[in-house]
């Protein structure tokens, strides 16, 4: 949905009322939020092992760096090769559109490594960034936490459902945005509790999976006027993701070939969408190429590109893990006897 939001709207300025669903880079994002929320909780409140909470602390940034650093830094010799195309297409697009705001800086080694590093989340401008997509990363660092910390304190009181609902009332005013990952563990919760396990399989839950995601669809297609403040957009996002918690017919489409396909890259896709649009995406539409050659052309690249990033994504995944495991099994070495010092 990113991609096409970006691609339909930002490279070629296309603004097709039945394609707002589809097209609905916003709502997407939150539902990302939601689904982080769910996956980083779900493993907690299925064993509640504490383990699993400081493990995943403990990777938590190094999962989501190195893939970043390594965008940013091909972004950076994007720039240097001079194959961004953002800016001599801004030239010749109306104010306003979505790609007039990339890349609209020189960049330096040095400053695609720090933006990488710590700029990403904790120095945050659109006017120097090395992909504007990334603006989520500095909620999801700090959500991740937020869940983590709200874990934590469940591990420690029965009253985990005052907890959450005192959580999501601070949420709330502090940012929509931390609203969806209170939601997400909220649903977590759900899953784990069993309630709805001889529910999950009915024909009734489908019904009703498919009520949220309609519910979905029309609110993305009639109810722009309401994404400002983002408090409802948290709602519909945790609506949708419920679909596939209460119903397993639903969730099962999801988990076809190439559901699973576009599982394993989605995460590389949405880092290297914003590069490849910028500069391929922008070069085909500078050159006056039809939008139903470059559109595709547009796509295709996106997810090469995705796949070819993967492996730096599954390095990420293994460093993170390595670490946390390494730190932790110094953490539990038992102390040495007094009397052998």
């Amino acid at each position: 949905m990113v991609l096409l939001s970006h691609a339909i709207s930002g490279v070629f300025g296309i603004d097709v009322f039945v394609l707002r669903f589809p097209t609905d880079g916003v709502l997407a994002v939150f539902i990302f939020f939601t689904i982080s929320g769910f996956a980083l909780a779900i493993g907690f409140v299925t064993r509640r092992d504490p383990e699993i909470i400081e493990s995943q602390a403990l990777r938590r940034y190094f999962r989501l760096t190195i893939p970043i650093l390594a965008i940013s830094l091909i972004a950076y010799w994007i720039m240097a090769a001079g194959l961004m195309y953002a800016q001599p297409l801004a030239a010749v697009l109306p104010p306003g559109n979505w790609i007039t705001n990339n890349y609209r800086f020189s960049g330096s080694l040095r400053e695609a490594v720090s933006f990488g590093l710590h700029g990403v989340y904790f120095r945050w401008d659109f006017a120097t960034t090395y992909n504007s997509s990334l603006w989520t990363m500095q909620f999801e660092l700090a959500g991740s936490f937020i869940i983590f910390a709200l874990l934590t304190l469940n591990f420690a009181t029965r009253l985990r459902w005052s907890l959450y609902a005192a959580a999501a009332i601070l949420a709330a005013r502090i940012s929509p945005v931390y609203l969806c990952f209170v939601f997400g563990v909220c649903l977590a919760e759900l899953h784990a509790s069993g309630v709805l396990d001889r529910w999950r399989t009915s024909y009734t839950s489908l019904a009703a999976a498919l009520g949220c995601f309609a519910a979905g669809v029309m609110f993305s297609t009639f109810g722009r006027q309401f994404y400002e403040d983002g408090t409802a957009l948290t709602f519909v996002s945790a609506l949708i993701v419920a679909g596939a918690v209460i119903s397993d017919k639903f969730a099962a489409l999801f988990e076809t070939r190439l559901s699973k396909f576009l599982g394993s890259i989605s995460f590389p896709l949405y880092l290297v969408q914003v590069p490849v649009l910028c500069s391929f995406g922008a070069y085909l539409r500078l050159q006056d190429f039809s939008l139903s050659i470059a559109l595709p052309l547009v796509i295709a690249a996106s997810i090469s590109a995705a796949v070819a990033f993967r492996p730096i994504d599954q390095f990420a995944v293994w460093i993170s893990r390595s670490f946390s495991s390494s730190v932790l099994q110094i953490l539990r070495r038992p102390l040495p006897a007094a009397g052998s010092l």
